[in-house]
């Protein structure tokens, strides 16, 4: 897992779809909503516009979060321990723990322990924020690559606040690769 987090958090974009993004938007207000944990919408844009609503690799996370919900930087712990991973294992005495209950980390991303505290919220309310200062202003809600899975995050959103709100249009784009027989 070190050796995954250090690529995803370090290798760019195979890519420029972001580049193109940014050209695409220009000086245009904008928020990303992503479901995505890989962090590349924070490479490419300022934090304060990206909310990160299911986690971000870029922390890890208590496993009992009922008395741990701080967050931890990967980077660090990344730079830390992979000099100490020996034929792709890390010693079972340096596997990450809580500082506060002793539990073991897992990373802050979406699944059944996923921490829906301080930052959780704070993603959901930049998102708010944006959407209450520009909702009477003409809104475009690009969805990109939004699968089956998360509907409910992104999707089905979009969707109700494109039949509300007056000046609103919705996008939908999503690359399915069709296997000829």
């Amino acid at each position: 897992m070190l050796e995954s987090l250090k690529m995803i958090l370090n290798i760019p974009p195979q890519k420029p779809t972001y580049e193109y993004l940014k050209k695409l938007i220009g000086n245009k207000p904008v928020h990303f909503v992503t479901t995505n944990q890989d962090t590349l919408f924070k490479k490419f844009f300022p934090s304060d516009q990206v909310s990160e609503i299911q986690g971000s690799w870029d922390y890890y996370q208590a496993s009992d979060t009922s008395t741990d919900q701080k967050l931890y930087s990967t980077k660090k712990m990344v730079a830390e321990l992979l000099p100490k991973v020996k034929d792709h294992c890390l010693p079972t005495e340096l596997i990450p723990k809580s500082d506060i209950n002793g539990s073991e980390l897992i990373l802050g991303a979406r699944g059944p322990q996923f921490l829906e505290g301080k930052r959780y919220f704070e993603e959901h309310q930049k998102w708010n924020k944006f959407m209450a200062d520009h909702c009477s202003e003409k809104i475009l809600f690009l969805e990109m690559g939004v699968g089956r899975m998360t509907p409910m995050f992104i999707q089905e959103p979009f969707w109700e606040m494109t039949q509300y709100l007056k000046h609103s249009f919705y996008i939908n784009i999503r690359v399915v690769l069709v296997k000829s027989f």
